[in-house]
């Protein structure tokens, strides 16, 4: 009996897309258990655009606004 001849490029290019296939998936279902746990995304993006437009305008009345420093970026990550 002859052996099936293999063509390791046919091979490799359908792992590929198996594997890109199977992350796709993983990260379709993450985002959907990410919004029922977490809620929903532009509701969350607005209350955080809130809790940096608060932290802004309290730099820029209390404090003189010359831009965004990291000081700054570190506060507005913990809003985060």
């Amino acid at each position: 009996m002859a052996k099936k001849k293999v063509n390791v490029l046919e091979e490799v290019k359908y792992q590929t897309t198996e594997v890109a296939e199977s992350i796709l998936n993983n990260a379709t279902d993450a985002i959907k258990k990410g919004t029922s746990h977490h809620g929903d995304t532009e509701a969350s993006f607005s209350m955080i655009a809130e809790f940096w437009t608060t932290y802004i305008k309290h730099i820029a009345i209390i404090r003189g606004f010359n831009g965004v420093d990291p000081d700054h970026v570190a506060q507005m990550m913990v809003l985060l």
